[in-house]
């Protein structure tokens, strides 16, 4: 990852990280060492699930299209089930894969996440190649570039990742 967070001075970080999922919606960031500067932002990690848990944990509808929009690309709205901070989610999907291509966090105190993501298509994947998201708190921004790398498909992965 690489990061710039703004509070009243600009901070660049780079950071590697090893990012485990396990079905149906077990997700863990780890982080290989976080300079001092960024502790307070290690842990911090927001999954929407996947979309076969998507309807356990939000209400889900289709967004309407407006008539200028050329796109093709499709806009869902993930309502959190659950009282959260969390107002909503649209997330955007290409049509042609089903790869998310967009994600807009909206929470209740006018803060927000935007996350625009290209994908690597292979023979039986949708994967994330990179993620790039603009964080808009009360207290910081940042901007992070999310690189993945090399995927281990199917690989055993301990339940004890996830229990952070």
């Amino acid at each position: 990852f690489d990061a710039s967070v703004r509070t009243f001075i600009t901070l660049p970080l780079a950071l590697d990280a090893t990012y485990y999922f396990k079905q149906p919606d077990h997700a863990q960031l780890v982080f290989d060492s976080v300079p001092t500067l960024a502790k307070r932002f290690q842990d911090f990690y927001a999954s929407t699930g996947t979309p076969a848990t998507w309807p356990k944990n939000y209400w889900v509808s289709l967004q309407p299209q407006a008539a200028s929009d050329l796109s093709g690309l499709l806009v869902l709205r993930l309502i959190p089930k659950k009282q959260s901070n969390l107002e909503y989610v649209l997330m955007t999907v290409d049509p042609k894969n089903y790869g998310v291509v967009g994600q807009q966090w909206m929470y209740k105190d006018g803060s927000s996440i935007n996350v625009t993501q290209s994908n690597e298509i292979g023979a039986s994947y949708v994967l994330p190649k990179q993620e790039t998201a603009d964080f808009n708190f009360p207290r910081y921004k940042a901007h992070v570039v999310a690189d993945f790398g090399e995927y281990q498909i199917n690989a055993p992965v301990d339940d004890s990742v996830f229990t952070k």
